[in-house]
């Protein structure tokens, strides 16, 4: 892709990025209220509960997406292994000063426990490291093995990696030396790079995208039906006085995510746009946002508002506004963020070149 960047797809970036923020503020503010409030009471599957199932899945939907962009773009490429490391490294160390000043200020005024330091660093962040294992992978010779495999044999390795990664046993087996999730990144790198290279659903009409995610949707609402009403049984055999509503959530190798996965970035490649100065700025500040969203201080702002009452209650447009302004604040303050940090790093790279 060079330095030209195609609008369609950095769409798919900031979609990502957008799937990635709503997971966060379900799990780390609403799940946690839901597992300790008496706010829904009684034995009944409260179908609006769902959507606490549907957006925990969109932050693996996202997750997804974003390696499966890395596969398109990088899999015929020469990868510049430290410059995406000392990339990520950089804007690292800018987001962690940053929140040790907000911090500092927020302490000054309020006491507050949850703010980082640079103890800290990439504790809150579990991302990159992931990522970068990954792209290391590629560099290292997956790149050069999936092209010259060929059509067969790359699509062999995809069916195994996917089994691999959805069988418990095997997967349990990997996971005790780490590389469950390692293995499901690079499952979704080879799923990208499979998409460029032989480019399979070509014949595939649109509408049958859409299809496949409505169905993917209504299959995982069914599932958590089942999923809650085995729970609230079980609560009732044992003379519980409320049964268990913790979501358990998919993981990236469930069936429904790749499927929605797969279908949104087949569905955004196959869009004919206009370049977007706008919209490539916005997607080249999205790891900056995901920085700004993801870490012990700001998920403590993610408390504001009274998440369960709307769901208790109802109240969508409430809900859906609460989520829209914490969506346009991160976004607004991680992209002055992402450009301040470039403008600071370059800076830095002509002073020591200088030198």
């Amino acid at each position: 892709m060079g330095n030209k960047r195609q609008t369609n797809f950095e769409m798919i970036r900031i979609l990502a990025m957008v799937l990635i923020i709503i997971h966060h503020i379900f799990v780390h503010s609403i799940e946690p209220q839901l597992s300790q409030s008496d706010i829904f009471e009684g034995y009944e599957v409260y179908d609006r509960l769902m959507i606490v199932d549907f957006a925990r899945s969109f932050g693996k939907i996202g997750n997804i997406l974003f390696v499966m962009l890395s596969g398109y773009f990088l899999i015929d490429k020469k990868i510049d292994m430290a410059k995406h490391t000392v990339k990520i490294l950089s804007e690292m160390f800018f987001a962690t000063v940053v929140f040790m000043l907000a911090g500092a200020v927020h302490l000054y005024f309020q006491p507050v426990y949850n703010v980082l330091n640079l103890r800290a660093f990439n504790e809150d962040w579990w991302f990159p490291g992931y990522y970068i294992v990954i792209i290391f992978a590629a560099w290292i010779g997956l790149n050069r093995y999936l092209v010259d495999a060929g059509r067969d044999k790359f699509r062999i390795f995809l069916i195994v990696l996917f089994a691999a990664i959805s069988i418990a046993w095997i997967r349990n087996a990997m996971s005790v030396v780490g590389l469950t999730t390692i293995a499901m990144g690079i499952f979704s790198y080879m799923l990208g790079g499979y998409i460029k290279l032989y480019n399979p659903l070509k014949k595939l009409k649109g509408i049958w995208l859409f299809v496949l995610i409505i169905c993917s949707l209504i299959l995982m609402g069914v599932s958590y039906h089942i999923y809650a009403s085995a729970n609230m049984n079980a609560a009732i055999a044992t003379e519980q006085p409320f049964y268990n509503r913790d979501i358990e959530g998919y993981l990236e190798c469930s069936l429904p995510c790749i499927v929605i996965s797969l279908s949104l970035f087949e569905a955004f490649k196959r869009i004919k746009c206009t370049p977007s100065a706008l919209v490539n700025s916005i997607s080249s500040s999205t790891f900056m946002i995901y920085l700004l969203h993801d870490n012990r201080y700001a998920r403590d702002r993610f408390y504001m508002f009274d998440w369960l009452s709307m769901i208790r209650d109802e109240n969508y447009i409430g809900l859906i506004s609460g989520i829209l302004i914490i969506l346009i604040v991160t976004f607004v303050i991680g992209i002055l963020m992402s450009k301040l940090c470039n403008i600071t790093m370059k800076g830095i790279r002509d002073k020591i070149l200088n030198l």
